[in-house]
């Protein structure tokens, strides 16, 4: 192999320098219109539920609760709401991402919410960023309203709520980007730009992420994650 010296590198002028911008924009042209990313977003996270290695990542508070089951396609996790929580805000059922710790971080799975009754009239729950199991944010999907939660101990405060269509006993595809220098949360539904919302909050720093489910079962699959860096040291413990 031939090394070339810095007066060589210096001596190839402007078309080297031409080159290498072309190939930092092609580079970048491929991650962001290829993928849908950001510079420097790589996959740290990629499951398609379809065996129960996803619970050697995931961390749930009720076990009997989650399953893995098989429908007329693929397998999915199945989240069933916990007896003990039908009276309260907090989900149900939560599961933690176990071992990453995030910032910045890009984040899409398809799921769907099914009532057992006219009484049920909560569904999924988005938990993140969380710092421990009693300090957290949680995002309730009801059937037309994102509720923005955050838990801090005892205490449990709704402090916004926006309106979202979604599609009941359907899947609905989710992609949540999370800004750690704006503070902000966006949620994005069936890729539709109409069809989105943000949160915000000077509080919202790292943290864990997962999944949960409130008075209702809801279905997961197609679990995908993005992130510049991910901080690995430090499982979780509920």
């Amino acid at each position: 192999m031939k090394w070339l010296r810095v007066k060589d590198i210096t001596a190839m002028g402007m078309h080297s320098k031409s080159f290498i911008v072309l190939l930092f924009l092609v580079f970048g042209f491929i991650n962001v219109s290829g993928q849908n990313l950001p510079l420097g977003y790589i996959s740290y996270f990629s499951h398609d539920c379809d065996n129960a290695t996803l619970f050697n990542f995931l961390r749930p508070e009720h076990e009997a609760e989650w399953m893995i089951i098989q429908d007329a396609h693929k397998n999915i996790l199945r989240i069933k709401p916990s007896e003990d929580s039908i009276n309260s805000t907090i989900p149900g059922s939560r599961g933690i991402l176990d071992n990453m710790i995030l910032g910045d971080y890009i984040l899409e799975f398809e799921m769907k919410s099914v009532a057992t009754g006219s009484a049920d009239t909560a569904g999924f729950c988005f938990i993140g960023p969380a710092r421990s199991r009693e300090i957290y944010y949680s995002f309730l999907f009801s059937k037309d309203t994102v509720y923005f939660f955050s838990v801090q101990n005892d205490s449990i405060l709704c402090r916004n709520s926006l309106a979202l269509k979604i599609s009941d006993n359907l899947w609905n595809k989710i992609r949540v980007e999370r800004n750690i220098l704006t503070r902000t949360l966006h949620i994005t539904l069936n890729g539709e730009s109409a069809n989105s919302i943000s949160f915000s909050d000077r509080a919202l720093v790292m943290g864990y992420i997962g999944f949960g489910s409130h008075r209702t079962t809801s279905f997961l699959r197609n679990i995908r994650l993005y992130a510049p860096t991910v901080i690995q040291e430090y499982p979780f413990y509920w």
